[in-house]
């Protein structure tokens, strides 16, 4: 009887567990696909696509990962251009002054 509890037990955190992870991956999905559309405001498109990267990196680890590996690969993309777009701002303003 206890095992069974024991194992019941068990069942029901693994599954808290799996959905959390679920809604961590959407979750930087979600954010990587913002950043994505904002990755043309320097500092807030970089600011976003950093905290999508790091949101879906933490989700990679668990399982279920799809969402995961999509935001973490968009999220590295977003943050490759928006390192980019802050670049070239500034070195317009520089070029201004």
């Amino acid at each position: 009887m206890e095992n069974e509890q024991t194992e019941l037990e068990q069942n029901g955190i693994n599954e808290v567990d799996e959905q959390s992870a679920k809604q961590i991956g959407l979750t930087g999905f979600i954010f990587s696909l913002i950043a994505f559309f904002i990755l043309f405001i320097p500092i807030l498109g970089l600011l976003l696509s950093i905290t999508a990267l790091i949101i879906s990196w933490n989700s990679v680890t668990k399982r279920p990962k799809g969402f995961a590996i999509a935001g973490f690969i968009i999220s590295i993309i977003d943050v490759i251009m928006s390192l980019f777009t802050t670049w070239m701002v500034f070195q317009i303003g520089n070029h201004m002054m």
